[in-house]
């Protein structure tokens, strides 16, 4: 067999470029904007992946002509705990609870079966990594989207501990899986997730679940002894969001510590000095009286400064040392689908406090007032423009990302916040000392630190973990054994497999077991295929630049332009950097621009925060509608021919050529980006789903000589046998309902059509055939893979493969171990990209 790219029949696989992962799922829509209007953009948001939050797919049968009413059987992502893959943990023993965590995958050098298995490969390396955290037995962990993994006792690599079940992955889930919540307490270590609470007693080598938890994202989670009267040795109290639980039987039941004093209240962060906690909220700090379980709320500055908008960013406990963390809330939110939210940075948006009383009385501690360059690093990023928190989603639950994160241990305090300025300090916050760790782009969220000693630190990035020992000076990568990468482009050709890392690509020429980065110049810009077993590269930034189509050369890698190629005109009505200086002009009093003219920052007060953000909404939907589709466009080259959507309409080109052709298909649908940006998130919708509602948008092109198909967003199939110079709309002919294209694919002279309800097939393209599976029902496929005249669907569970002349799917694979967002063929070997596993790969029967 062959892959897909070797045939002479063209089509694209089902890639997208590597589109910027933030830690809203909504805000990538933004991302791609940037990415659309400039690279000056690009360079804050460079993180792997975009995941979309729409509402839940609903599926209307539409009637249609000829219609084979069939059992539509699409495949379900399988349940939590469900995973047909045996094998071996990666956590030696270890037992998570079966309804949240799924077994790791199998390692084919340790486990022999009967039967082929899904392995997982060694990359590509790192992921988002949001949580770090060590115990005073030094041992060392960090947290990814959904998975937790220790170093290894060698110290040079990570080891998996906590499996999280790939397979029922949620977009918030995904998001806020990797902020894990974790405490050390005498000889055990305790991990609050999404949905319940475990426990460690061998230095997290193993691990068990003591119970789900009340429903909410957890913000902190607390150990202290045993109450008088309780069952358990210890007193567990849990902050959520929106609550504050205590348990005294070790998990089992939670009893809800919200008196009148929290209501309303946003929890923010936990912590115990001894047996008296603190809860911080977006309004102040409090304290419990264990007696009376009721709340008080603390003092913390001086008297003649308002307290009514103090938010409590963190809390740390170093023995009897009490850390806070506080500001003022400086944001104002609209709450209509994907909004956007401006922040104002300024001299008083944070600063530390310390407590030696449990909170009676503090001492100022703040780490910019004893550094040098105080006032330049306070001016930077006078303004903050992410996507709106908290996310409307189908439970309107708040999903909340901390602006500061705070550590200490044994006299050390560590804070960094979320514009990357990280201070430490020796002797209790006395003094301190800044380090750099925000790197080459500011995240907005503050990222991991711990610091290990005055020269040693590890740091959390969107591709993986970071250390240095040199005191900030140099940073290098640490993440073998840590493999969380969302793999959306998955391509083989020529015997190497290419796939996305972090904010660029890399390839393997063994399976996936090593894997070596491409070019700087090919990152997440650019969107990349194989036709006729040549690599091509949309250069997606440069659309509007000579030869925005490139050749990739899979000796060397190098990247060679198309001569004579022209560019495109560009379709963006003006430049978004002026427009938002404007509106943000226009939302300034006359003070707050004095106060500019100065050069001092105005006060929240002189801001109108609501006209700031549904002006600046407005510019972003509109620049959304206008230029996006330019980018995410999919295209296709057959010989010397090349098509491309640009502005939502195709195009083609031949060498000689002044100009590209209009062949006057155009999508005429409602613009893609302007309903995602106006419609509310859903974030209970699947990692996967929410990433094929990005590939769905713009056109479905399959090419073989002059042969030219393609689905059209609203659900119309169109085809041409001279280029596209004509086009005949063929919908009518499929022999079933549906409403929107999933692939179309050629394997030999057969093209395929996978749509939300089944596949058919045409061998002239008059006649269209059903294909079913063994039980006679329709397969919904996400992806197609060619290799022959054999063709390869992927759902969400499995692979299966159809021959030539024959209607029915065959299962080849076992249960995919992964939510898949990528799949590609090699000759016998089948790879899927996941969302937080990496690269999978799997080999069939000969």
């Amino acid at each position: 067999m062959q892959e897909i790219s070797r045939i002479t029949p063209t089509t694209p696989a089902a890639n997208k470029p590597i589109v910027p992962w933030m830690l809203s799922a909504a805000s990538a829509v933004l991302i791609f904007l940037f990415m659309g209007v400039g690279t000056q953009y690009l360079s804050r948001f460079q993180k792997p992946y975009d995941l979309n939050a729409t509402s839940e797919r609903t599926i209307d049968l539409i009637e249609a002509v000829l219609v084979v009413d069939l059992p539509a059987k699409p495949a379900v992502r399988n349940q939590i705990g469900t995973s047909a893959v045996p094998g071996k943990n990666p956590g030696a023993g270890q037992q998570p609870d079966s309804r949240l965590f799924a077994a790791a995958l199998v390692d084919e050098t340790e486990v022999s079966t009967p039967k082929p298995q899904w392995i997982q490969t060694k990359g590509p390396a790192g992921g988002l990594v949001n949580t770090l955290f060590t115990t005073t037995r030094g041992d060392i962990f960090a947290g990814t989207a959904t998975n937790l993994y220790k170093m290894a006792d060698d110290g040079h690599s990570w080891k998996l501990v906590i499996a999280g079940d790939p397979t029922s992955l949620s977009l918030k889930d995904w998001m806020m899986g990797g902020t894990q919540q974790m405490v050390a307490s005498n000889d055990a270590i305790y991990v609050a997730t999404n949905g319940e609470v475990l426990t460690s007693t061998d230095d997290g080598e193993t691990w068990n679940s003591l119970g789900v938890h009340p429903k909410g994202q957890p913000v902190g989670i607390v150990i202290t002894d045993r109450l008088p009267g309780a069952e358990a040795e210890l007193t567990m109290y849990l902050a959520l969001v929106n609550g504050i639980f205590r348990s005294v039987d070790a998990g089992k039941s939670w009893i809800p510590l919200n008196d009148g004093n929290l209501a309303d209240r946003k929890i923010r962060a936990i912590a115990a000095v001894e047996h008296t906690l603190f809860a911080g909220t977006d309004s102040g700090l409090y304290r419990l009286n264990t007696d009376t379980d009721t709340w008080k709320k603390l003092t913390i500055r001086p008297a003649e400064i308002s307290e009514n908008q103090l938010a409590i960013h963190a809390l740390a406990v170093d023995e009897h040392r009490l850390y806070v963390a506080v500001g003022n809330e400086l944001t104002n939110q609209n709450q209509r689908g994907r909004q956007l939210k401006s922040s104002m940075t300024g001299n008083s948006e944070w600063s530390l406090y310390r407590s030696t009383d449990q909170g009676d009385t503090w001492y100022s501690i703040d780490p910019r007032k004893r550094q040098e360059g105080e006032a330049e690093r306070q001016q930077q990023n006078l303004f903050n423009f992410d996507m709106a928190s908290p996310f409307p989603g189908a439970d309107a639950t708040e999903i909340y990302m901390p602006s500061i994160k705070l550590f200490t241990t044994q006299g050390r305090v560590t804070v960094v916040d979320a514009f990357g300025e990280f201070f430490y300090s020796m002797n209790a916050g006395e003094t301190w000392t800044a380090l750099d760790v925000k790197g080459n782009s500011s995240y907005r969220v503050p990222p991991p630190v711990l610091m290990m000693d005055a020269n040693t630190f590890y740091r959390g990035t969107s591709g993986g973990v970071q250390t240095t020992i040199d005191g900030g000076k140099s940073w290098h990568p640490f993440n073998s054994g840590l493999v969380g990468i969302p793999v959306q482009t998955l391509i083989t050709v020529n015997d190497k497999l290419y796939a996305n890392s972090t904010n660029r690509f890399v390839s393997s020429t063994d399976g996936g077991e090593s894997w070596t980065p491409l070019p700087s110049g090919i990152d997440g810009g650019v969107l990349i295929e194989a036709f006729d077993n040549t690599l091509y590269v949309k250069r997606g930034n440069h659309m509007t630049s000579p030869s925005p189509i490139a050749r990739l050369s899979t000796e060397d890698n190098s990247m060679a332009f198309i001569d004579g190629m022209p560019g495109f005109e560009s379709i963006n009505s003006q430049e978004i950097r002026i427009e938002m200086d404007e509106i943000m002009m226009q939302a300034f009093t006359d003070k707050a621009k004095q106060n500019l003219e100065k050069g001092e920052p105005p006060n929240p007060e002189d801001i109108d925060f609501n006209q700031l953000n549904e002006a600046m909404n407005k510019v972003m939907q509109e620049q959304a509608a206008s230029g996006m589709m330019s980018f995410i466009g999919n295209f296709a080259v057959s010989s010397d021919t090349y098509y491309v959507e640009y502005g939502k309409t195709l195009y083609r080109w031949k060498p000689g050529m002044n100009a590209w052709h209009n062949t006057g298909l155009v999508d005429e649908g409602e613009d893609a980006f302007a309903s995602l940006l106006s419609s509310p998130d859903s974030y209970s919708a699947d990692v996967a789903t929410a990433h094929d509602s990005i590939t769905s948008m713009g056109f479905k092109i399959a090419v073989s000589g002059n042969t030219v198909y393609i689905g059209k967003r609203e659900g119309r199939l169109f085809q041409s046998f001279d280029e596209g110079d004509t086009w005949h709309d063929v919908t009518a002919g499929i022999p079933f309902s549906f409403e929107k294209f999933k692939a179309i694919s050629f394997a030999g002279p057969t093209v395929y059509v996978a749509t939300d309800t089944g596949v058919a097939y045409s061998n002239d393209g008059t006649h269209w055939h059903v294909t079913t599976d063994a039980e006679g029902s329709s397969l919904v496929v996400s992806r197609l893979a060619a290799a022959g005249t054999t063709v390869y669907g992927q759902t969400d569970q499995h692979v299966y493969l159809l021959k030539e002349d024959s209607n029915t799917w065959k299962q080849a694979t076992p249960e995919i171990p992964g939510s898949v967002i990528s799949f590609a063929v090699d000759g016998s070997t089948l790879y899927v990209g996941t969302a937080n596993r990496g690269v999978l790969r799997f080999t069939l029967d000969e």
